[in-house]
């Protein structure tokens, strides 16, 4: 190895590389407690799975869901005020591009922008959709992800809106673009609400990791002006 001294002489380092062999009783010690190898911990993304609200749905069903939900993020970050009806369907071009990035075939372009046209209306003229929507709220974040231990998985979620009233309430909200043409629209709701119980507790598991506690769940359907909503009970 050369080396340069302070006098800048210059000098060499040998280094030994002579074999050596280990003794035939040598054996490799234990590894220190500390240091011990553990289950290596699973990771999971709701990515890694079909979304539940998706499983019974066809492909369409699916990319116009997918559109609305960015259309709301839109909405909610640039100020609901800045929207109407008139502007929404004026937007047809725009939903229509998003619609085929996602693959949607032609033949059912015209239906499906309808679709998330009216998701988008009823919730401008619902005064739950405008108070989810307000940008008076505290804390707001659209498309939120967030990370945390579940069932001894670490997971990565993503919040579709989430905010903290004005009592202090922290409300996670989840957007379903569910449809209902029978008669009882509230049995549908309810029914609705138990099928995504679960997924909502666990988004109010991981906020609760990150040091909130007065928190409350809910559900909102734009297409139904419907909505649902309950309070998250602490882990015990």
């Amino acid at each position: 190895i050369k080396k340069n001294n302070q006098n800048h002489e210059t000098s060499y380092l040998l280094v030994k590389q002579e074999t050596r062999r280990l003794s035939k009783h040598w054996l490799m010690p234990e590894t220190p407690a500390v240091y011990d190898w553990q289950t290596a911990i699973q990771y999971e993304t709701e990515q890694q799975h079909e979304a539940i609200e998706f499983e019974w749905a066809g492909e369409t069903i699916k990319h116009i869901g997918l559109v609305v939900h960015s259309a709301i993020q839109w909405i909610a970050e640039e100020g609901i005020e800045q929207w109407s009806e008139d502007r929404i369907l004026a937007e047809k071009d725009t939903f229509s591009r998003a619609l085929q990035q996602q693959g949607l075939p032609e033949q059912e372009m015209t239906v499906a922008i309808k679709r998330v046209q009216d998701a988008l209306i009823n919730m401008l003229k619902h005064e739950r959709g405008q108070w989810i929507l307000s940008r008076s709220h505290e804390q707001q974040q659209n498309e939120y992800s967030i990370s945390g231990m579940y069932n001894d998985k670490l997971v990565n979620v993503i919040l579709d809106r989430t905010f903290i009233d004005e009592h202090g309430t922290r409300w996670i909200i989840d957007y379903k673009t569910s449809r209902h043409e029978g008669p009882d629209k509230e049995g549908f709701l309810d029914d609705e609400q138990e099928r995504y119980r679960a997924q909502l507790e666990k988004y109010g598991t991981l906020m609760y990791q990150l040091g909130e506690h007065d928190i409350k769940l809910a559900l909102y359907f734009p297409l139904l002006q419907g909505w649902r909503e309950w309070h998250f009970n602490k882990p015990t």
